[in-house]
């Protein structure tokens, strides 16, 4: 896996000018057809997924790339481990405007920025690194190594995409098929937090 960024603008200027090859995505997961992973999530509401579709379209015609499909859309938020007293802390500290807008590309995924403030108040006093904590929704995922220079012009009039503003209302603990060939098929949620009104579902 290459280097971590610490910053979405310093992620996408070493796309502008990376020489080495993609990464392949699924090489880091696992063959076990049975494991699973769990992670805390943020799902987008429907009008952004269809957004990302549209986006999507544009690399449809590259296919070393999956487009990550809509049921598996999300914003990835850590491991139960890691976020256990982030969630439970922030259970009724109130919705906020989460704004998905300008695609990136990191080692191996297509992404889109997601911009709200109070994201990180989800990873503090946790396990996952402030610096490196970068929010996004991944739509694609490189299947096979490759230069990235078609990619690139691909992406370039994108780059300034605004897919829209959803309030986030509640995150989710969700359980997923993650091995090399079982990934992005769907989640089951494991419990419900929301950030209003009630506890843990």
């Amino acid at each position: 896996m290459g280097r971590l960024f610490t910053s979405l603008e310093s992620a996408w200027e070493y796309f502008l000018t990376r020489r080495e090859p993609l990464e392949r995505f699924f090489d880091q997961f696992p063959l076990d057809p049975d494991f699973e992973a769990e992670c805390w999530i943020i799902e987008p509401p429907d009008g952004i997924k269809r957004a990302a579709a549209e986006v999507q379209k544009a690399f449809g015609g590259l296919r070393w790339i999956a487009p990550v499909p809509e049921h598996f859309l999300h914003v990835a938020l850590g491991t139960p481990a890691a976020l256990i007293r982030g969630p439970n802390r922030l259970s009724n500290s109130g919705a906020f405007e989460a704004r998905y807008q300008r695609v990136n590309c990191f080692h191996s995924a297509i992404v889109v920025e997601v911009e709200a403030a109070k994201l990180h108040d989800f990873i503090e006093g946790t396990q996952v690194d402030a610096a490196t904590f970068l929010p996004h929704m991944t739509i694609g995922v490189t299947r096979q190594e490759r230069d990235p220079s078609r990619l690139r012009e691909v992406l370039l009039p994108l780059r300034d995409s605004r897919l829209g503003s959803a309030k986030v209302t509640e995150l989710k603990r969700v359980r997923f098929p993650a091995a090399q060939m079982t990934l992005l098929r769907p989640w089951s949620v494991v419990e419900t937090v929301p950030l209003e009104d009630g506890g843990v579902r």
